[in-house]
């Protein structure tokens, strides 16, 4: 019984970092997009609030993606990290 609760617990720590993995992936390639937007002439004084914003809504729309079953990423890499572990 407690073997299977720590299998349990191990696929869960396994599906979590391949989440966080594709929320990391999801981040880079949002800001790279965000790069190709041009820069309005912002305010030189609300620059790093605006960065700090932008950033943050950045990660929390990587972190929902992925949550909401994004690219599915995280699933492959789950399903071939476990096929590797077992065989």
């Amino acid at each position: 019984m407690a073997a299977s609760a720590n299998a349990e617990a191990t696929d869960e720590e396994l599906m979590d970092a391949c989440k966080q993995f594709e929320s990391y992936f999801l981040e880079q390639v949002f800001k790279q997009m965000w790069k190709t937007v041009p820069n309005s002439n912002e305010d030189q004084s609300t620059s790093n609030l605006v960065d700090y914003f932008k950033d943050n809504t950045i990660s929390e729309l990587a972190t929902q993606s992925t949550e909401n079953n994004g690219l599915g990423l995280a699933q492959m890499l789950y399903e071939q990290m476990k096929r590797n572990l077992e065989g």
